[in-house]
């Protein structure tokens, strides 16, 4: 997949429910915004360090970036962050998850 130079890359914010659990549907809404709307090139997976997903369970975190996975749907290459502050739990998350790598499967 190609992205697009230069190109928007856009790390959604995490909603939240009211009961503080990850508001599924909204998320899928805002990044059909990004990708349709704003034209964004690449959506960035829990990858940002200022964003909420440091204060998710590990579990919780990469239930994360499956659904941000799940809805971005193929439609732009998604940048997944693995960021911890330790690298046997980055290297945890990295295994973990549903991720292959852009030099893995050239298009």
């Amino acid at each position: 997949m190609q992205v697009e130079k230069p190109g928007l890359i856009v790390a959604p914010l995490t909603p939240f429910t009211a009961d503080l659990d990850v508001d599924e549907g909204a998320l899928r809404r805002e990044i059909d915004y990004v990708v349709r709307d704003c034209r964004a090139t690449m959506v960035v997976a829990a990858g940002v360090e200022t964003q909420e997903y440091t204060y998710l369970s590990l579990e919780q975190r990469k239930a994360l970036i499956r659904h941000t996975i799940a809805c971005v749907d193929g439609r732009v290459p998604v940048m997944v962050g693995i960021s911890h502050p330790s690298f046997r739990t980055a290297i945890f998350i990295s295994k973990s998850l549903p991720i292959r790598f852009h030099d893995e499967h050239p298009d």
